[in-house]
């Protein structure tokens, strides 16, 4: 049984260091909802975010720079990382092209930006939600992407209290496996 398999009163994911999310629990769906049905570049939250305005709906608009910050950090990283053949240096490529601001931020060459402990979320159904992030993201371990191996798993924290009920998952979100 899978770590994963056991989160099943917990919102988590499977994501990679691009941000593409391979697996989410039935809580994870209904908290972002499902970000597993992205094809292509869309795949990277990185790409929606610069590319999509509305995949910034469910972030605090306060923190919306953060992330921004964030993103084209990570994602310098990961080009740094894995070379200019990589598919991180094509998502690059394409942010360059098609966003003003992911140039803008690109062009400040930030390195190490990362969260606090705490995320700020507007879920539709339920209102203003802080997350504390934990487990892998706390540690900053994120799965690699399609250009190297995965790391090895670690123990996880069991996560704080709820302090707000999500909407239940709907019948069609199945449990990881």
């Amino acid at each position: 049984m899978s770590t994963a398999s056991r989160l099943t009163d917990t919102p988590a994911g499977i994501i990679t260091e691009l941000g593409e999310t391979l697996r989410q629990t039935p809580l994870g769906v209904a908290l972002t909802g499902d970000t597993t049905r992205y094809t292509g570049p869309p795949r990277s939250i990185a790409y929606r975010w610069f590319t999509d305005p509305t995949s910034r709906v469910l972030y605090h608009s306060d923190d919306h720079a953060l992330h921004s910050r964030v993103f084209a950090s990570g994602l310098r990283n990961t080009v740094t990382l894995r070379g200019p053949d990589s598919w991180a240096a094509h998502l690059r490529n394409l942010l360059l092209a098609r966003s003003e601001e992911f140039r803008t931020v690109w062009n400040e060459h930030e390195v190490g930006s990362g969260y606090n402990d705490v995320k700020r979320l507007m879920q539709p159904e339920v209102g203003a939600l802080e997350l504390t992030m934990n487990g892998y993201a706390l540690h900053r371990q994120m799965l690699p992407s399609r250009d190297r191996r995965p790391l090895p798993q670690g123990p996880v924290r069991p996560p704080p209290p709820v302090r707000r009920r999500l909407p239940s998952p709907s019948p069609a979100a199945a449990p990881l496996t």
